[in-house]
């Protein structure tokens, strides 16, 4: 049986913003110019926003009609973005920052 030669690994490259301009992130805003809830999708603003009304995931999932395992997947998104640990700390700062709708 004839093995298969391994694919080349592809080098990572480093993106690097040209000089004299600012990094900037998807939606070619600078990137210190956002606050890392403007950077949620809407989908995860509705979600947060359920969040603080003090929904559980199942009725978060329910409201908006996907599955509990879509609403962990944005949660955890959330959490990332926020730079939070859990759901309370998202949810205060929701409040902190009139995210909560």
């Amino acid at each position: 049986m004839a093995t298969r030669p391994r694919p080349r690994r592809v080098e990572a490259r480093t993106a690097r913003a040209p000089q004299g301009r600012a990094a900037t992130d998807r939606g070619g805003d600078p990137a210190g110019d956002r606050s890392p809830s403007s950077a949620l999708t809407p989908r995860q603003l509705e979600v947060l926003s359920l969040l603080t009304d003090g929904m559980t995931n199942r009725h978060i999932a329910r409201a908006l009609g996907i599955t509990e395992k879509t609403v962990k997947n944005h949660m955890q998104a959330i959490f990332a973005r926020l730079n939070v640990s859990d759901r309370t700390q998202a949810a205060v700062y929701a409040v902190r920052h009139n995210r909560a709708a």
